[in-house]
């Protein structure tokens, strides 16, 4: 089974997007990921044109679309090769830009991905806040699971001596369903 992971700049070489390529390869799959060269706008764009193209060219069997910079090229995929399409959600894209662009633009991407969501065969979430946003958003239920992000373990792991603990929760922003976590 060929799978082609469509992969905007800024999620290319995330510890999370190696470590999923890597565990879809063990598991026997061929996976080709195609990454976009810019980011914001213009990596979408180029998703949407060159790597529609590239993506169709490999004749996958399920597309993947890490967040919403890359669902609408999926979606475009399914259409010329008939893939499934694993939409693997990471942000809420309008809550990630909100603070960045016009009022109008975070809008539109929410109705965006309201429409594209229809077109998904399967929904990964990275934790139940993101999960039930979709659901909201109008996936159907029956279309999500949720897989939990963490890292290969250090085996064996041994502190460092003379180092200290420190907690890193990330950005407190909203969409980071901090108080869901905890």
């Amino acid at each position: 089974m060929r799978i082609v992971q469509l992969l905007p700049l800024r999620a290319a070489n995330e510890q999370n997007t190696i470590q999923e390529r890597r565990a879809l390869i063990d598991a026997g799959f061929d996976v080709h990921a195609i990454e976009a060269p810019k980011s914001g706008a213009r990596g979408v764009l180029w998703l949407e044109t060159a790597g529609v193209r590239l993506a169709t060219g490999l004749e996958p069997d399920i597309v993947m679309a890490r967040d919403l910079d890359s669902l609408g090229a999926a979606v475009k995929v399914k259409k010329r090769t008939g893939a499934k399409i694993v939409y693997d959600a990471h942000e809420i894209y309008d809550w990630m830009i909100a603070d960045s662009v016009p009022r109008f633009v975070a809008r539109y991407t929410e109705k965006r991905e309201r429409k594209l969501l229809q077109q998904v065969d399967r929904a990964i979430s990275c934790n139940l806040g993101y999960r039930d946003e979709l659901l909201q958003r109008g996936l159907p239920e029956a279309k999500s699971v949720v897989v939990v992000n963490c890292r290969d373990p250090i085996v064996p792991y041994k502190p460092l001596s003379g180092m200290r603990a420190l907690c890193y929760m990330g950005t407190l922003h909203p969409s980071r369903f901090i108080a869901e976590m905890v």
